[in-house]
């Protein structure tokens, strides 16, 4: 029952649903569950319907004016390219995970070191001690 919900049809559910229409009538005229609509209306599902390129469009100017760049930035540039296409279309709920790796790239580019893995220096930790216990 639930197709793909376009931008159009995204902005029309939360205009009608904000003029008092209701779930079970929004989810029979686009043809998808009343659940779907109350996630899209509360922000969960899609938290905007703008035209989905904020990011891309600030990702292309911070890259023309870093200028040419060598073999392993090239990559790491179109990494940036992709992944802030991703971030404009993505969700509530992927949005938070994208925007970090889309950092953690451009930190790469410039040639800032990557934040500590926290995590795996607790594992690292754990290990040393848990090898001393076992001596």
């Amino acid at each position: 029952m639930n197709r793909k919900i376009n931008n159009e049809a995204l902005e029309a559910i939360r205009i009608a649903w904000m003029a008092g229409e209701s779930a079970t009538g929004l989810s029979e005229r686009f043809g998808v569950t009343e659940r779907h609509i109350r996630r899209l209306v509360a922000g969960l599902e899609r938290a905007s319907c703008t035209s989905g390129t904020a990011v891309e469009d600030a990702v292309d100017l911070h890259l023309a004016a870093v200028g040419e760049l060598d073999g392993l930035n090239t990559v790491r540039a179109e990494t940036v390219r992709a992944l802030a296409r991703r971030l404009d279309r993505s969700d509530a709920r992927t949005a938070p995970h994208i925007a970090r790796l889309l950092l953690n790239v451009l930190d790469e580019l410039r040639g800032v070191a990557p934040p500590p893995d926290l995590v795996g220096e607790l594992r690292r930790r754990a290990a040393v001690k848990l090898a001393g216990l076992a001596s």
